[in-house]
Protein backbone atom coordinates (compact mmCIF):
# COMPACT_ATOMS: atom_id res chain seq x y z
CA UNK A 1 0.00 0.00 0.00
CA UNK A 2 3.26 2.22 0.87
CA UNK A 3 4.83 1.68 -2.53
CA UNK A 4 1.00 2.52 -3.99
CA UNK A 5 0.49 5.55 -2.49
CA UNK A 6 3.69 7.26 -3.67
CA UNK A 7 3.53 5.56 -6.73
CA UNK A 8 -0.17 6.98 -7.90
CA UNK A 9 0.59 10.54 -5.59
CA UNK A 10 3.52 11.07 -7.84
CA UNK A 11 1.68 10.19 -10.76
CA UNK A 12 -1.30 12.61 -9.81
CA UNK A 13 1.09 15.04 -9.95
CA UNK A 14 2.77 14.35 -13.14
CA UNK A 15 6.08 12.96 -11.94
CA UNK A 16 5.46 8.96 -12.29
CA UNK A 17 7.85 6.52 -10.82
CA UNK A 18 9.97 4.76 -12.91
CA UNK A 19 12.61 1.56 -13.23
CA UNK A 20 14.99 4.79 -13.63
CA UNK A 21 14.42 6.25 -10.10
CA UNK A 22 14.09 2.43 -8.60
CA UNK A 23 17.36 3.72 -6.32
CA UNK A 24 15.60 6.06 -4.52
CA UNK A 25 16.50 9.27 -6.50
CA UNK A 26 12.71 10.60 -6.94
CA UNK A 27 12.26 14.08 -5.57
CA UNK A 28 8.64 14.03 -4.61
CA UNK A 29 8.80 10.51 -3.85
CA UNK A 30 11.56 11.10 -1.04
CA UNK A 31 9.85 14.72 0.28
CA UNK A 32 6.55 12.86 0.80
CA UNK A 33 7.93 10.09 3.12
CA UNK A 34 10.30 12.09 4.75
CA UNK A 35 7.45 14.79 5.24
CA UNK A 36 4.23 11.75 6.31
CA UNK A 37 5.80 8.39 7.31
CA UNK A 38 9.69 8.58 8.20
CA UNK A 39 9.84 7.03 11.29
CA UNK A 40 6.96 7.44 12.54
CA UNK A 41 6.16 3.91 11.75
CA UNK A 42 7.74 0.03 11.13
CA UNK A 43 9.93 -1.54 13.07
CA UNK A 44 12.10 -0.07 15.64
CA UNK A 45 14.87 -2.30 14.73
CA UNK A 46 14.41 -3.23 11.29
CA UNK A 47 17.80 -5.25 11.08
CA UNK A 48 17.01 -7.29 14.42
CA UNK A 49 14.74 -9.75 15.21
CA UNK A 50 12.76 -8.67 17.78
CA UNK A 51 8.78 -8.08 16.96
CA UNK A 52 8.97 -4.38 18.89
CA UNK A 53 7.40 -1.57 16.25
CA UNK A 54 7.72 2.29 16.67
CA UNK A 55 4.02 2.35 17.34
CA UNK A 56 4.98 0.00 20.35
CA UNK A 57 2.44 -2.62 18.96
CA UNK A 58 3.19 -6.09 18.79
CA UNK A 59 1.23 -6.92 15.65
CA UNK A 60 1.91 -10.78 16.35
CA UNK A 61 -0.46 -10.78 19.32
CA UNK A 62 -3.05 -7.93 18.12
CA UNK A 63 -6.62 -10.01 18.35
CA UNK A 64 -8.09 -6.75 18.49
CA UNK A 65 -9.23 -4.42 15.29
CA UNK A 66 -8.21 -1.76 18.04
CA UNK A 67 -4.43 -2.92 17.59
CA UNK A 68 -4.68 -0.88 13.95
CA UNK A 69 -5.57 2.06 15.22
CA UNK A 70 -2.38 3.54 14.22
CA UNK A 71 -3.40 2.93 10.32
CA UNK A 72 -3.43 5.94 8.85
CA UNK A 73 -5.42 6.85 5.53
CA UNK A 74 -4.23 6.88 2.41
CA UNK A 75 -5.58 9.65 0.47
CA UNK A 76 -6.53 8.81 -3.37
CA UNK A 77 -4.67 5.89 -3.87
CA UNK A 78 -5.86 3.56 -6.77
CA UNK A 79 -5.80 -0.36 -5.14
Amino acid sequence: VISNWLATTCHADGQPLTDAVADGAHPLANMLYQQTIAGQWGMSNPAGTDKFTIQHVDYTRARSASFYGDAWVVEDALL
